[in-house]
């Protein structure tokens, strides 16, 4: 009991340095680093059954994964190897994260090009994501039993393993996306984070808007009380 006691002071003492609070905000201490913009980072805690009653329809969903290139091949994606009711049995608590970019506006009369469009934007979602994608990891160590997922496919190798139906080469870093679970990102965004989520078009968009997740068993953020809303802005 005394080691495990201090095992978990240590992870909380630890977390009071992430989690800080301001007033009745509490800030989010996530590095991001962006040079064409800046990057604001919200998270919610929240119930994880209530969750998955309010934003996951799989019925409604998963059928857009079948239109897009990465189903069935690429592994974080559908169709998936699992029932993902198993899967998430053992967590009852969800910490969503909400990486809000904002872009340059010198960056956006840059991309005058659908290609320059396409090939900017993807790599300043791509930089984000992998980032908080590594941040939530150092969670998972933190926090035992606790397990991440991300946003859109994963993008860890050029080309994914499962296209030649071979096993995934980076299992210890892939995380499944919340969307191949059949999760309404877009209601997500704005019900939890009063965000809207916008697209490229012909321009790049205003911001992107990311949403990944740490699910976690019962009582594991209890150090954070009844606290439920954290921000964090970076700018670099």
């Amino acid at each position: 009991m005394e080691n495990g006691g201090r095992i978990l002071w240590n992870r909380v003492s630890h977390f009071c340095h992430i989690f800080r609070r301001e007033g009745i905000f509490m800030k989010l201490d996530l590095p991001i680093e962006l040079e064409d913009g800046t990057v604001e980072i919200a998270t919610k805690k929240m119930d994880f059954a209530a969750f998955c009653r309010l934003y996951q329809d799989r019925e409604r969903f998963l059928p857009y994964c079948r239109e897009c290139p990465n189903y069935g091949t690429v592994w974080s994606c559908p169709p998936l190897p699992f029932d993902s009711g198993e899967y998430f049995r053992p967590y009852r608590e969800i910490l969503v994260f909400c990486a809000r970019i904002t872009l340059n506006p010198l960056v956006i009369e840059r991309a005058d090009t659908p290609e320059l469009v396409k090939k900017k934007g993807y790599e300043i979602v791509i930089r984000v994501k992998k980032q908080l994608e590594d941040h939530l990891r150092k969670m998972e160590e933190e926090f035992p039993h606790s397990h991440s997922l991300s946003s859109g496919g994963c993008n860890r190798c050029c080309r994914c393993a499962r296209a030649k139906g071979d096993p995934c080469r980076k299992p210890a870093i892939m995380r499944y996306s919340l969307d191949a679970f059949g999760f309404d990102l877009t209601s997500i965004a704005k019900d939890l984070f009063g965000y809207d989520i916008e697209w490229c078009r012909d321009r790049l968009p205003a911001h992107f808007t990311l949403i990944h997740a740490l699910l976690l068993p019962a009582g594991s953020l209890n150090f954070l009380g009844n606290q439920q809303d954290f921000s964090r802005k970076a700018r670099m």
